[in-house]
């Protein structure tokens, strides 16, 4: 934690509409060991919350609730796109503000009008414009490339990870905002797309005909290691690669219960469909290394 940042925090605090007083409080002196150096603050508010006095900072990255005592901090980290929206209401020179996401409330008393209406407008602006960070990356998410295929990422344990199974479980979202989930085998072709196949009456293709945004996620149950990739699926066109995925997937494979066809050769209703994943990210962790 550097001096140049530290007076920096100190000074967008003021900005924001804190007090000196309220900066030199032992949440002001001890956020500048939380703000990145190319993080900077556009609304703060300082007041009374459930356990005492507290702090919430909105910068163009995230929110932070902050609570610090002298045997404890609690420290809350908020993305935009789980914030809801915010509610201020003003009597005499202070104001009440309230930070709705969607686990819980965050409200804030006999704060100072002026931090809390600059608080408000920022909150909202951040909303509006579509603020959203990515906390692992340290990438905002519209800095994802739609065409950023698999075999773009740099860590290639990652790749490998992924080129070593062929069942992942897939998410999707139903016209009407409900999540589906469902496993499946996937087909890794060497252009680090994904293929996988399903019958047209599926909840899972119903769904990727209206939303094509889905994810999957691989994991084994007996392994500290996963990857999750998010990314869009359409129909396959291409008679030769449906031919390829098709004979992939319905081919026998060794479960518990012995060597068996796949599940989606028990699907009744519908015909036969490949669909084609593209990914837009993939995060792979490895749980066992610190």
């Amino acid at each position: 934690m550097g001096q140049a940042n530290q007076e920096r925090v100190r000074r967008e605090l003021l900005k924001a509409g804190l007090s000196w007083l309220s900066v030199a409080r032992s949440e002001g002196r001890h956020l500048p060991s939380i703000i990145y150096e190319d993080e900077h603050i556009g609304g703060a508010v300082y007041g009374v919350g459930s356990s005492g006095w507290c702090m919430l900072v909105a910068t163009e990255k995230r929110v932070i609730y902050l609570d610090k005592k002298p045997f404890f901090t609690t420290k809350d980290i908020l993305t935009y796109d789980v914030v809801s929206g915010v509610k201020s209401n003003s009597a005499g020179p202070f104001s009440s503000v309230t930070l709705q996401t969607r686990g819980t409330e965050y409200t804030l008393k006999y704060v100072s009008r002026r931090a809390a209406e600059n608080f408000s407008k920022f909150i909202e602006s951040r909303r509006l414009s579509g603020g959203e960070y990515d906390q692992r990356s340290g990438r905002f998410y519209h800095e994802f490339a739609e065409d950023s295929y698999l075999q773009d990422v740099s860590d290639e344990a990652a790749y490998d990870y992924v080129a070593k199974h062929d069942v992942g479980y897939l998410s999707s979202v139903s016209p009407d905002g409900q999540p589906n989930g469902a496993t499946l085998h996937y087909y890794l072709a060497s252009d680090g797309q994904l293929y996988f196949l399903t019958k047209s009456a599926s909840k899972k293709a119903r769904n990727i005909m209206q939303n094509s945004k889905v994810a999957l996620t691989i994991h084994e149950s007996d392994s500290l290691q996963t990857a999750q990739i998010e990314g869009r699926a359409k129909v396959e066109t291409n008679t030769q690669m449906q031919e390829k995925v098709f004979q992939f997937v319905i081919k026998e494979k060794n479960y518990k219960e012995g060597r068996k066809a796949p599940p989606v050769t028990s699907l009744r209703d519908g015909y036969y469909i490949v669909f084609c994943l593209t990914p837009t990210s993939l995060v792979y962790t490895d749980y066992s290394k610190k």
